[in-house]
């Protein structure tokens, strides 16, 4: 009798986390709105960001950061453009250890676009990914969210 208690509770606690992982999945989808005006950023952006990209992927920080300082896409480009420059520019500061400028990236990036989410691989990093969570948490929180049907 007690050892059919025992199993039962268990039976019971793991379908009830697997509700609750279930859950949160499908919340966090939802939560999440597109991350540009347009599905497809024009030529001149999708070059850039693919530059922007390669200098990351070569490890040539300092020299992606000075890029996007005078790059005038930070200015009038898509919300697509810019949030993908401001996540590169976060990541290259975290990676040099700058977290405070990694931290200031992320709240431009959030207030432009505070529905973002990184992707799985991105926010599981050790340095950035709680940046990122922490500020990410802070936006959200500091909002009031509307449903638009």
């Amino acid at each position: 009798m007690k050892m059919t208690f025992i199993k039962n509770l268990f039976l019971f606690t793991s379908w009830r986390r697997i509700f609750i992982v279930f859950t949160a999945s499908v919340l966090a989808a939802c939560a999440q709105t597109p991350s540009s005006n347009t599905p497809y950023p024009d030529p001149k952006e999708q070059e850039t960001l693919t530059h922007i990209e390669q200098l990351y992927l070569e490890g040539e920080y300092q020299n992606l950061l000075t890029q996007l300082q005078e790059e005038p896409l930070m200015q009038s480009g898509s919300l697509h453009f810019k949030t993908e420059a401001r996540k590169y520019q976060a990541f290259s500061y975290c990676t040099l250890g700058d977290k405070p400028a990694c931290r200031q990236q992320f709240q431009d990036l959030l207030e432009e676009n505070p529905g973002y989410l990184l992707s799985k691989a991105e926010n599981t990093h050790p340095v950035w990914g709680p940046i990122f969570a922490t500020e990410s948490k802070k936006i959200r929180s500091s909002r009031v969210w509307i449903k638009q049907e």
